[in-house]
């Protein structure tokens, strides 16, 4: 899982590794999800992907910094 925004300037090197993961052809097996967040919209640019569904997805996570793109593999606590 990818949690990302449009809004975050930190968000497109996730998106692309995302993209790349999920094209990879060893990746057969592999089930990649990217989610858009919408609690940067109020800086102005709202995430037109984004909806209180998918963020509520995130917010019961343990409390990270929540700009940071992050990737999860099951079994595993901590982001990465």
């Amino acid at each position: 899982e990818l949690f990302t925004s449009q809004g975050c300037n930190a968000c497109p090197p996730a998106d692309a590794l995302l993209l790349d993961l999920a094209g990879m052809e060893e990746a057969e097996d592999l089930i990649v999800l990217g989610f858009h967040v919408n609690y940067w919209d109020y800086l102005g640019w709202a995430d037109n992907f984004a909806d209180d569904i998918t963020t509520s997805r995130r917010r019961p996570r343990p409390a990270y910094e929540p700009y940071r793109p992050e990737c999860r593999w099951p079994g595993e606590s901590r982001p990465r």
